[in-house]
């Protein structure tokens, strides 16, 4: 454990950031503790805490800082105040990356210099690395430690946002016969589409209650993905935790080929079709993929995650 770290918790009320600060919180000293209110959609909170922060290193003669989400969160105060010697942290994004969602290419400056002002960054994947302005560790994300038999159910699931960078579209192109197969189960997106994809697909779900969708999960053998940029794929990682078979898009534009093991990756939806039709029709092959990945996911299992963060600071 590093309690000599401060750690820099991110206040946005994501479930990504929440497990992120819980799992962070066990390492590093984290002097403030959070609940539901803690976490707002804007930045007014995060500033409140950064002031709290920084009276606490000063008090305290702390003069090392985590922060959770590096490009985000980081800030020319901890600087300022004169006793910070060093700075981590994790990026989960970078402005070089054209196309993403929270991309702002005004900022690619200002990213490209304060990467600069750290001792040392972790990321989610070398894809992501390669667009850094600065030498990286690619650690991936933490997942959870315990691995779920393959499921076997010919269940299919896409569970990413509603948006174009997750492929979106590709959902319509899909077979009419996999329609009361597949599960659409999304946390957030464009509202747009939603009358679209009820009408094609009986089973939709939006904005759930996370006991419900985790219910939907393991009712589940395949995990699907069309994803055109992606850094790390929590939703697919989480699948493969609980079991299922993920199928996803083979591309230069994601992570996939990186996380993913090539048996698992498909060229386009015909090519994903003939998988899942190669492996609801083979079980064993089904199983022995499911549990090859586990095997090659496991160093993102939140104990070995946490064993290479600290073996790196």
């Amino acid at each position: 454990m590093r309690k000599d770290i401060l750690l820099v918790k991110h206040c946005y009320d994501i479930n990504w950031a929440k497990e992120l600060n819980e799992i962070l919180g066990t390492i590093f000293l984290d002097p403030f503790k959070f609940t539901e209110k803690t976490y707002l959609p804007g930045r007014t909170q995060q500033m409140r805490y950064e002031a709290k922060l920084i009276e606490y290193m000063r008090s305290n003669k702390i003069t090392k800082l985590f922060f959770v989400n590096y490009t985000d969160d980081f800030s020319n105060n901890f600087i300022k105040a004169g006793f910070v010697k060093e700075i981590y942290g994790i990026l989960h994004s970078s402005n070089n990356q054209i196309g993403d969602v929270g991309t702002d290419v005004r900022l690619k400056d200002y990213e490209n210099g304060i990467v600069k002002m750290a001792t040392k960054l972790f990321t989610n994947s070398q894809f992501l690395s390669d667009y850094i302005q600065t030498p990286t560790i690619a650690l991936g994300l933490p997942i959870n430690n315990d691995f779920k038999k393959p499921n076997m159910s010919d269940k299919i699931i896409f569970n990413q946002r509603l948006a174009l960078e997750k492929g979106l579209n590709s959902l319509y192109e899909i077979d009419e016969k996999y329609n009361d197969r597949i599960v659409i189960s999304s946390p957030k997106g464009n509202l747009s589409c939603i009358p679209k994809l009820k009408n094609k697909f009986k089973h939709f779900y939006f904005k759930i209650p996370y006991d419900q969708y985790q219910t939907i999960l393991s009712q589940c053998g395949f995990v699907i993905s069309f994803a055109n940029l992606e850094n790390f794929g929590t939703s697919i990682h989480e699948a493969i935790t609980k079991g299922l078979c993920p199928l996803v898009i083979r591309n230069d534009t994601t992570c996939h080929k990186e996380v993913i093991i090539d048996e698992l990756l498909f060229d386009d939806v015909n090519d994903l079709q003939n998988k899942i039709d190669d492996l609801t029709n083979n079980p064993n092959k089904k199983r022995e993929l499911i549990l090859k990945q586990q095997a090659f996911s496991s160093k993102y299992k939140k104990d070995n995650y946490i064993k290479n963060l600290l073996e790196q600071l």
